[in-house]
């Protein structure tokens, strides 16, 4: 996901007069794409090697995985509705 945001933000580098502070601009996405979601993941990974020990802990996982993409699709549709009187 923040590859995309970082793909869709480098659409509007031209909007900065100076290259750099572009860049600056970005070192969030430079800082997570290049190491924290990595770790991220495995940290992710190992919780769930943790937990599994049974179906009933996978299904919990899941559900809880399931909540997680819920919330995220509702960030992303409620910035969408804020954005849409600016555009």
């Amino acid at each position: 996901m923040l590859r995309q945001l970082y793909e869709g933000a480098r659409n509007y580098q031209a909007l900065w007069s100076n290259a750099d502070e572009f860049h600056q601009a970005c070192e969030y996405f430079y800082v997570h794409i290049g190491a924290a979601e990595k770790d991220h993941k495995e940290e992710s990974l190992q919780a769930v090697r943790r937990c599994v020990r049974d179906g009933g802990s996978l299904a919990r996982i899941t559900r809880g995985y399931d909540r997680h993409l819920d919330l995220v699709a509702a960030f992303w549709q409620g910035l969408h509705e804020a954005a849409r009187p600016l555009m």
